[in-house]
């Protein structure tokens, strides 16, 4: 037990009372019980949860991640251009100086940018700086390559909405 001591409790008010409209648009919790009367929610008990099955520890998943990634790499599996744009994965200093020098000479957006269908980021400025955090003291550990991906996805979308044009390598 990791955590011992600590209970999660999960609800399930959101499926419940989230109209489908709610659901398609991402509300989340507060939009949805703040047209419904607080009390009607007191007067729950939360139910009883099962004992969770104890978590692998962390060597168990980078080696069952290294199994997924050299299979893919074995069989040539290459994934679809939407999902992500090839990097060096030996070394993401190259990709990192670009990705920096491209957020660096333009404006960032104000609004929230829709990355993809699960994904808004609501402030640009703080999720590329915290992803470029990330990226830079887990420079090549695959395990966080989604964080430079989305770095990424952020530049081709970006550039999509002004009409710049990119090259992707």
């Amino acid at each position: 037990n990791r955590l011992p001591g600590t209970r999660f409790i999960f609800s399930d008010l959101l499926e419940r009372y989230a109209t489908p409209e709610q659901k398609e648009a991402g509300a989340d919790i507060a939009d949805v019980l703040i047209n419904h009367d607080w009390q009607q929610f007191r007067k729950q008990k939360p139910q009883e949860q099962p004992t969770p099955e104890p978590q692998p520890d962390i060597a168990d998943i980078n080696q069952k991640v290294n199994l997924v990634i050299n299979h893919a790499v074995n069989h040539d599996i290459k994934p679809q251009a939407s999902e992500l744009i090839p990097c060096n994965t030996e070394n993401w200093s190259n990709d990192i100086a670009e990705l920096e020098n491209y957020f660096a000479s333009i404006e960032l957006p104000t609004q929230p940018v829709k990355l993809n269908r699960c994904s808004t980021i609501t402030d640009c400025s703080l999720f590329i700086e915290s992803h470029f955090a990330t990226v830079k003291r887990n420079n090549g550990n695959r395990i966080f390559l989604p964080y430079l991906n989305r770095l990424q996805e952020l530049k081709t979308t970006i550039s999509q909405a002004t009409g710049e044009r990119i090259n992707i390598e």
